[in-house]
């Protein structure tokens, strides 16, 4: 299993010289394992993607959103492979049926906010509401569930035989308590990430700037560092990196979580890297 970022960014692509190491691009990842391609979010990195020739031997994508904020969809429509007539397309997303996750997504893909309605797209597309347990995806199990953000939000895991990797780019652990739950079954998004080989999780704020920003739907480096702890994972990627800090920032907010504890190592999210799950 091969997981790869095509976009970081928490909330607006934020490109100039201080964004140059770990990212300007909005949230997407993709994982490749054995022939299948799934794509975790429709940031602005989707477009990344789509230009590069990871996609070359691909003509079918399964397309996971985890929520409608506009950071996390607004790639959607300059994805190319929508417009291959020979390519089969999956779009996942939390809706209470694919009626809805459609309709959600026509009100960006559709004039006045976009040129190109989703029925002039020329793939064959399914949609697919979520969650879903134990949903298949070839040989990969995918399982989803809900977490702490504004509005319907999910996280994701996906698993193979061997390995498994958690993605949750935007939560709340907290939601302004001073530590995590007791009881783990009370924990959001603990399911998912827990004995996971690999977290890329929201670490979007220090841990004075969250004082400010109680209810965002966001989380510190500190809260994810102790999430990823708590849930016995081996690997954290801190994701989702705030518009305004700059590489340099990020590095010395990575810097106390560089010790590996519990067998933990803790590494920043950066746009292009490739990391293989054995």
């Amino acid at each position: 299993m091969i997981f790869r970022f095509w976009g970081t960014r928490g909330s607006i692509p934020t490109f100039n010289e201080n964004t140059q190491t770990f990212g300007g691009n909005t949230s997407c990842v993709t994982v490749v394992d054995n022939g299948i391609m799934v794509i975790l979010d429709a940031g602005s990195g989707i477009k990344i993607l789509a230009d590069s020739n990871y996609i070359k031997f691909y003509d079918e994508f399964h397309i996971f959103l985890t929520h409608m904020h506009f950071d996390h969809i607004q790639g959607l429509g300059f994805f190319n492979p929508f417009f291959d007539p020979k390519n089969k397309i999956t779009i996942y997303g939390p809706a209470a049926n694919s009626d809805d996750l459609i309709k959600t997504l026509t009100k960006y893909l559709s004039p006045p906010l976009f040129p190109v309605r989703i029925r002039d797209f020329k793939a064959e597309l399914q949609f697919v509401s979520l969650p879903r347990r134990n949903l298949k995806v070839g040989h990969l199990s995918i399982d989803s569930d809900f977490v702490i953000h504004p509005g319907p939000t999910l996280g994701y895991r996906i698993s193979n035989q061997v390995s498994s990797l958690t993605y949750i780019p935007d939560q709340e652990i907290k939601l302004g308590a001073n530590h995590i739950a007791k009881s783990n079954e009370w924990v959001s998004g603990f399911s998912l990430a827990q004995n996971a080989d690999a977290l890329i999780h929201d670490a979007q704020y220090s841990s004075e700037e969250y004082l400010d920003k109680i209810g965002w739907g966001h989380s510190s480096f500190q809260q994810t560092f102790d999430f990823a702890k708590t849930a016995n994972v081996k690997r954290l990627y801190f994701f989702h990196h705030d518009p305004m800090h700059t590489d340099q920032r990020l590095q010395e907010l990575l810097l106390p979580f560089t010790v590996q504890e519990n067998n933990l190592k803790s590494y920043l999210a950066t746009e292009g890297e490739s990391i293989e799950l054995d």
